[in-house]
């Protein structure tokens, strides 16, 4: 794990696209980080310092296959602020180790982009839900 490098992408909301590292240092810092998520034209999410088996670099808002050994599972990497770390999330199950480089995880794709990797877990709606309690009180479903 990269601990001492620090990256982001964003996704803008009402251009529908992410925008990579290099792209965002162009926008103004108020429109990134306005006040409340609800206010925020971008959805800016932080590099974990962690790659995948395949050398894919892994962020907040991404879908991973967690491969263990008798099973897989999908996960949704968010950042648990009561803890302040990255954890692997599903309804009901918080996975807070692993995030390890290459590892057992595979990007299978992000929120945005790739939703129907989540589907089954509320999509987007959840991703949303899921900022907006950790923005507000640092708690998050299945975290106690």
């Amino acid at each position: 794990m990269n601990s001492g490098k620090f990256e982001f992408r964003a996704w803008d909301i009402l251009g529908q696209r992410m925008l990579e590292w290099g792209s965002i240092f162009t926008l103004p810092a108020w429109e990134i980080f306005p006040g409340t998520p609800e206010q925020r034209p971008y959805a800016v999410m932080q590099y974990t310092g962690v790659k995948d088996i395949h050398g894919k670099k892994i962020y907040e808002g991404d879908i991973v296959m967690w491969k263990g050994i008798h099973h897989k599972e999908k996960y949704l990497v968010i950042w648990l602020g009561k803890y302040a770390r990255f954890a692997f999330w599903k309804p009901g199950n918080v996975f807070v180790s692993g995030l390890v480089d290459g590892g057992n995880i595979v990007k299978l794709g992000d929120i945005y982009t790739t939703p129907e990797h989540w589907k089954e877990y509320g999509g987007i709606e959840c991703w949303t839900k899921l900022n907006r309690e950790n923005y507000e009180n640092g708690k998050m479903e299945g975290a106690e």
